[in-house]
């Protein structure tokens, strides 16, 4: 009984680090995010830290799989369950190409992608290994989610969507405050928009 108590206390810590690895990251940035920023963030002491990861490498590696599989669950989960394929796809991404999502980033919430790639892209191996084949999982399973009722699209598809999406969100949040970051956010939600219509009419 008190083995699993304290597996499940020592689950629990983890999961705190990870959520607060995912904030910090996401606000400051992989560089920039010290492991004792991190704990600090979750409200624990460095010492600790030692007991769940083997480096600062192996946190933002986890962290960065847990802040995508967090985000994708919870965007995909708030979409109304009452569209159909492509009525997901065009909501998921009005909401992604929102002002709301574009500075959200303030807060370390939103997409991991758009908050991370760029460092991750400058990592080891390792992480760049990771990120590869978290991207890959995602886009199977976000492919699926939207292949509904007649409508299809394939991971490649929903991943070049993805790109355009990120590439605008990030242009966005680097112009902010200005006509054109909204501007950038409606050209790209029209541009995915079209796409997805396009497909639909191959589809049929």
């Amino acid at each position: 009984m008190k083995i699993a108590k304290s597996s499940a206390r020592k689950k629990e810590t983890r999961e705190k680090i990870l959520a607060a690895g995912s904030r910090l990251l996401k606000r400051q940035g992989i560089k920039a995010a010290s492991v004792a920023d991190v704990m600090g963030e979750a409200g624990l002491t460095v010492g600790g830290f030692y007991a769940h990861f083997d480096s600062k490498e192996n946190l933002v590696s986890e962290t960065f799989c847990y802040a995508l599989q967090e985000s994708s669950r919870y965007m995909l989960g708030s979409l109304p369950q009452r569209l159909n394929g492509i009525g997901k796809l065009k909501a998921f991404f009005r909401t992604y190409l929102s002002p709301q999502h574009r500075d959200c980033d303030k807060d370390g919430q939103g997409c991991p992608l758009a908050a991370l790639a760029g460092e991750m892209g400058k990592g080891s191996a390792s992480l760049q290994k990771v990120f590869t084949a978290e991207l890959e999982k995602m886009a199977a399973d976000c492919a699926q989610h939207f292949s509904d009722r007649g409508f299809t699209v394939t991971p490649k598809e929903f991943l070049t969507m993805m790109s355009t999406a990120i590439g605008g969100l990030t242009l966005a949040r680097a112009t902010r405050g200005t006509v054109l970051s909204d501007q950038i956010l409606q050209s790209c939600f029209k541009q995915l928009v079209t796409f997805s219509q396009e497909k639909e009419e191959i589809n049929k």
